[in-house]
């Protein structure tokens, strides 16, 4: 019986021929070997499958084709799901098909998951996540730190309150351990963003720890969702107030679907303190102007940035 790794790499893939044999390649370099790569294609028509059946073949201990003969289009969510469910290592991380990985990046994230689990029980849920770099598909660098490019300082320390309004930790970057997954699952069915989930169930149960460092080349083939918010929008909502307010709340759409969906899961484990701060915020639209800025600064409601946070009080 093949003993269970200390790090499963969960991946699921669709039509990722054009890729997805130099991030295998970027994963198999890794200067941590105690790894399992459990990988899912989602129905590809072109060669995909058969790149992870010469990948599975050649390190036939170290691949797990899932659903091989049921390559059934099941959608990221499912899939994903579907390789959760699977798993069964101490550590999780996600892979996409088409990034690349730092040779480091799982020798790093295991050496911090560790050092966490020392300052927590390991029964508590724990994530560890680091920064990106933005490439195009040929690898040019599109942005040198995705953390800066989006105003995150994830260092600072994620809360509830910064939550709701920003996700600071980048799915491609996560290692996740046993009992995050556990309480994590199953994900809602409204759609949501995974890393977004898993970081909010970790900062409300357990503890999230972010790196600096930069640990992949994240191709960006479309534009991420994510609220924006920068000092220049807070100028031009002074300007016109009543029109840059709603299309910041038309921004924040995504972010209550998200929180609705995690309070709806764990009201009643929440502690009082987080379950008001998640209410005040769903509830932030209907309040009156002053009384909006004092739930704001009161529940910490804030971006990790000081400057967004000052366009976020200028034009809430």
């Amino acid at each position: 019986m093949q003993s269970i790794p200390s790090v499963e790499i969960l991946m699921t893939t669709y039509q990722g021929e054009a890729w997805l044999d130099v991030q295998l390649a970027t994963i198999f370099a890794q200067t941590y070997d105690d790894w399992r790569l459990l990988i899912r294609d989602d129905g590809s028509t072109d060669r995909t499958r058969d790149i992870i059946r010469f990948w599975r073949d050649r390190f036939p201990d170290k691949v797990v084709f899932i659903d091989e003969q049921d390559p059934s289009h099941l959608g990221d969510l499912a899939s994903f799901s579907a390789l959760m469910s699977a798993s069964s290592a101490n550590y999780i991380m996600a892979a996409d098909q088409d990034d690349v990985w730092y040779r480091d990046k799982v020798a790093k994230a295991v050496s911090t998951m560790q050092s966490l689990e020392q300052q927590h029980d390991t029964d508590q849920p724990l994530l560890v996540h680091t920064d990106l770099r933005m490439v195009d598909g040929n690898l040019r660098e599109i942005q040198k730190s995705a953390a800066k490019h989006r105003g995150l300082k994830p260092s600072s320390g994620a809360t509830i309150g910064n939550l709701c309004l920003e996700n600071t930790a980048f799915g491609a970057t996560l290692m996740m351990n046993r009992a995050l997954i556990k309480l994590s699952l199953p994900r809602p069915q409204v759609w949501v963003h995974g890393d977004w989930w898993f970081a909010l169930v970790a900062v409300a149960f357990g503890a999230v720890k972010a790196l600096p460092d930069i640990t992949v080349d994240y191709r960006r083939h479309h534009q991420n969702i994510s609220v924006n918010l920068s000092f220049a929008d807070s100028l031009r909502g002074v300007l016109n107030p009543l029109k840059h307010r709603r299309a910041f709340y038309e921004k924040l759409k995504v972010n209550y679907r998200i929180v609705q969906a995690f309070l709806d899961r764990f009201d009643e484990l929440l502690t009082e303190r987080d379950r008001r701060t998640l209410r005040v915020f769903l509830d932030l639209q209907n309040l009156g102007f002053w009384e909006r800025r004092r739930a704001i600064l009161r529940h910490h409601i804030l971006f990790s940035s000081f400057v967004r946070t000052v366009g976020l009080l200028v034009l809430a």
